[in-house]
């Protein structure tokens, strides 16, 4: 009896089959590596509320060069945003020590979670505490250079005021709606995965706080007349 002769070209497109899926496979891993990291990096550069920036030979670590990009337009925004609260507040202590109080009050409690949030990602994105605590302070700098131009053309002409408050106001009304709101029905809705009574927790606090800004803003705008004359006297 013969034995079957086994021819082995038979087996070749098997073989080739197997390479072809192998190859397929590690092209599927490598595009869902490069999917995850563009993930990464779109959700933290959509913490980054401003937009580009000068590098200054910060180090970073090793293959951060995006986040690193993150950093950089999150001091030069924050610069610029602290260049134009300086100026309103300059233009508002022009006009009265009231309306300069009230502005500066409204600037301390918008600023003081937005400097800790920005902290936060400049060190996540590669730098020490050190480092992100200098170079937070440097963009600080800029409220005072706007300081000094709100003051000087608050005095120079009163028909530029106007046009200062205007600015603030809707900058301080952009971070309120694009921002801080989304923010906070981010928040309530993970309180609410947890448990209904963490979700309420959560809102009743957001109220408490909106309502206690408000609260403040009012006081300062019946009796800061008032309250200026007591410090003054």
């Amino acid at each position: 009896m013969r034995n079957p002769i086994r021819h082995p070209h038979k087996d070749l497109p098997t073989e080739k089959a197997d390479e072809e899926s192998l190859v397929k496979d590690g092209r599927s891993i490598e595009l869902q590596k490069i999917s995850d990291e563009n993930t990464a990096d779109a959700s933290l550069t959509a913490q980054a509320h401003s937009l580009c920036a000068h590098d200054h030979d910060v180090h970073f670590k090793e293959g951060d060069s995006p986040l690193k990009v993150v950093a950089l337009m999150i001091i030069f925004g924050d610069g610029l945003h602290n260049f134009l609260d300086g100026i309103s507040i300059g233009a508002s202590f022009s006009e009265s020590i009231t309306s300069g109080l009230s502005i500066s009050l409204a600037v301390i409690f918008e600023e003081f979670p937005h400097e800790l949030g920005d902290i936060a990602i400049l060190i996540s994105a590669g730098m020490s505490i050190k480092q992100a605590l200098i170079y937070n302070l440097l963009s600080a700098m800029s409220c005072y250079i706007g300081f000094g131009i709100g003051v000087f053309f608050g005095n120079l002409d009163e028909n530029i005021e106007p046009v200062i408050f205007a600015l603030a106001a809707g900058m301080f009304l952009y971070i309120s709606i694009s921002c801080m709101m989304p923010d906070m029905k981010l928040a309530m809705d993970d309180g609410l995965q947890v448990s209904l009574r963490s979700g309420l927790e959560i809102f009743v606090l957001q109220i408490v706080g909106v309502f206690t800004g408000l609260s403040l803003m009012y006081f300062m705008a019946v009796h800061g007349e008032k309250l200026t004359n007591l410090i003054i006297q």
